[in-house]
């Protein structure tokens, strides 16, 4: 089944059970704090959150602390309870702002040129439409404020891994963490996403922390996916999975079942490119 969902004004139908309303049903309080325009009311994927801001359209700030410091502040209130929280930060989408003290240690030398501190959307189009020259030292800085607001979101994150700690959940709190996408950083000779399926756009991070079912220092190196996120994290709380799913829960590969066979993942550019690894 398809949720035809590649026309621009698509609308995720109500009919498909989203993360949210299974997390609802299977007994979550639900609360999302995000940033990207798309993941909105409009679209279709505000339905199953008792608590819902898109701070793109709502106001607020658009950077990860933005986002964390009202999660943190619920996480606090919350403690003891069952509570599902997504956080969506947009910091290492375009348009991308360096981050301190984070560049001064990637980009320590002098720079002069027209990215000293931030990386406009409009000029990442015209580089990678082969519009726009960059000399070697552009390139240096621009990957250095990339990795900057990557290295941002670790922190951010970090702050809300303490605060777990310190109020005795973090062992017991299912985190998950994963992206949508990478970029291309003209190791073929061009920048961005969204014009290819090469493993530096779709090899994102997976990482789930659940020491009771998922062990420590556990590795699937098996092929996986993100779509198996869903069907992983319902699995683990006892929660229905939904027929239309499409991905299957990684909790039996991860306590061993199945390791060592071939497993496929797969990666689609809409109906343009799709790959297999």
């Amino acid at each position: 089944k398809q949720a035809k969902f590649i026309d621009p004004e698509a609308k995720l139908a109500s009919s498909w059970v989203t993360m949210p309303e299974a997390m609802q049903k299977a007994g979550f309080y639900t609360a999302c704090w995000e940033a990207n325009g798309f993941i909105s009311k409009r679209w279709g994927f505000a339905e199953g959150w008792n608590f819902f801001r898109n701070n793109l359209h709502q106001g607020g700030g658009l950077i990860a602390q933005s986002l964390v410091d009202p999660a943190i502040e619920f996480v606090k209130e919350r403690a003891g309870k069952p509570f599902f929280v997504y956080i969506g930060t947009i910091d290492s989408h375009v348009s991308w702002k360096g981050k301190q003290p984070w560049l001064k240690e990637y980009h320590p030398e002098p720079y002069s040129g027209a990215f000293a501190r931030n990386v406009p959307g409009t000029e990442v189009e015209k580089m990678a439409g082969g519009n726009r020259a960059t000399s070697e030292a552009d390139r240096k800085r621009i990957i250095a404020i990339y990795d900057s607001t990557v290295s941002y979101n670790d922190h951010q994150l970090g702050r809300l891994l303490q605060v777990l700690k310190e109020k005795g959940i973090r062992d017991e709190t299912m985190i998950v963490v994963t992206a949508d996408h990478g970029e291309e950083m003209w190791e073929y000779g061009k920048i961005g996403h969204g014009a290819s399926v090469k493993n530096e756009v779709s090899a994102v991070p997976f990482i789930i922390h659940y020491p009771p079912l998922f062990g420590a220092g556990v590795r699937v190196r098996e092929g996986v996916d993100v779509l198996a996120a869903m069907p992983t994290i319902l699995d683990a709380v006892g929660g229905a999975i939904p027929d239309t799913v499409q991905g299957e829960s990684l909790l039996p590969l991860a306590q061993g079942v199945g390791v060592g066979y071939p497993r496929p993942a797969f990666a689609s550019q809409y109906e343009l490119a799709h790959a297999v690894r």
